[in-house]
C-alpha cells in the first residue's frame, strides 16, 4: 500500500521518480549510480551503471511499492599492503529509491559486464507487490 507522501510523488513527480531526491536537486549522491529507464509493450527496464560494483554487493528489494536499489563499498584485499599514489576511480556506498508504476506485476534481476538490469513486467490490471528481496541473477 503507496503511503500519502508517494501518491503525492507519483501525482506531481510521476511515476520512476527518485524518492529521496525527486527533483534532482544538487546531491552529490542523489542520483549516483546513473540510471537509464525504458519501456516496451510488456516491461520497463532499469538499467543501473554500477562498474567496480559485485553482484554481491548489491541488494534489490521492494518496500511498500518503492523499488530500493543499494550498493555497498568493494574492498581489494590488497590495498592494506600497498601503498594508493593515485586513485580516481572506486565504489562508494549508494541507495537510489523509484517509486513503482501501479501496473507491475513481476520484478527480475540480473548482473551483467558492470550494468545491474531490472525488469518490470506490467500487468492489464494494477497489483500490489509484496515486500520481498529480489534475486539477481
Amino acid at each position: 500500500m503507496q503511503t500519502v507522501q508517494q501518491s503525492i510523488y507519483k501525482t506531481f513527480y510521476g511515476a520512476f521518480s527518485d524518492v529521496k531526491n525527486p527533483l534532482k536537486e544538487k546531491d552529490p549522491c542523489g542520483s549516483f549510480p546513473s540510471v537509464n529507464i525504458i519501456e516496451t509493450d510488456a516491461s520497463y527496464f532499469i538499467e543501473m551503471a554500477v562498474p567496480g560494483y559485485q553482484k554481491m554487493n548489491l541488494v534489490v528489494r521492494l518496500e511498500h511499492e518503492v523499488l530500493l536499489v543499494s550498493g555497498g563499498s568493494v574492498t581489494k584485499p590488497y590495498r592494506n599492503i600497498l601503498r594508493t599514489l593515485r586513485s580516481d576511480f572506486g565504489t562508494q556506498v549508494f541507495e537510489r529509491s523509484f517509486i513503482l508504476p501501479d501496473h507491475v506485476k513481476e520484478v527480475v534481476s540480473w548482473f551483467e559486464a558492470g550494468v545491474l538490469n531490472i525488469q518490470l513486467l506490467k500487468s492489464t490490471e494494477p497489483s500490489i507487490l509484496k515486500d520481498k528481496e529480489v534475486l539477481i541473477q
